[in-house]
């Protein structure tokens, strides 16, 4: 017993560096796990900030005239670009559900799904007839980075922070030359 005290107290710096490396990654594939949340569909009847507030509150997204404006403004900028995808389908239903399908798998904050009038010439053959132009919009900068001092019982730690979705890990020093702490959050909740 007395042998295994020794050799952990000769490898704490090694065993303290390897379980947060366990804990990363493990907050790694938390997170790869619970962030496939598919994007509601909300309906608008164009793209001004107030149609868009409109159509986040009807699906409780809504946060603000900011962030309205901010939507807003991607959406603009989507729609200048080429569709992410453009599928065919009989029904709106249909095409809300394969937009929501893809919509998970591009990991999107939000969709914008054009739908074209039912054009059977415009259809591939052996397709159906509503053209659909979907947009994958991320207004989330997923990864940040971030810099501070950190004060526990009167001592100061420069602090490093990277953040990834909801995740943030921090690496704490006192003298810039040993690592003297870590921290791992998860953020519960965004507003």
């Amino acid at each position: 017993m007395d042998k295994i005290k020794t050799w952990i107290f000769d490898n704490k710096l090694h065993i303290i560096y390897g379980g947060i490396i366990l804990v990363l990654i493990l907050g790694l594939v938390l997170q790869y796990k619970f962030s496939t949340s598919t994007p509601p569909v909300a309906t608008i009847e164009d793209t001004t900030p107030t149609s868009v507030a409109s159509g986040q509150a009807a699906v409780g997204k809504y946060t603000g005239k900011d962030d309205a404006a901010d939507v807003s403004n991607l959406i603009t900028k989507a729609q200048q670009s080429t569709p992410t995808a453009v599928f065919y389908t009989a029904t709106q239903a249909a095409a809300d559900k394969q937009a929501q399908i893809m919509s998970k798998t591009d990991k999107a904050d939000y969709v914008l799904k054009e739908t074209k009038a039912k054009d059977p010439a415009a259809a591939p053959s052996g397709s159906e007839q509503i053209q659909n132009n979907y947009y994958a919009i991320q207004q989330e900068r997923k990864h940040r980075l971030a810099a501070g001092v950190t004060a526990i019982d009167g001592k100061a730690y420069a602090t490093v922070a990277y953040t990834n979705d909801r995740l943030t890990y921090e690496l704490h020093s006192k003298d810039l030359k040993n690592i003297d702490g870590a921290s791992v959050m998860y953020t519960v909740k965004k507003w």
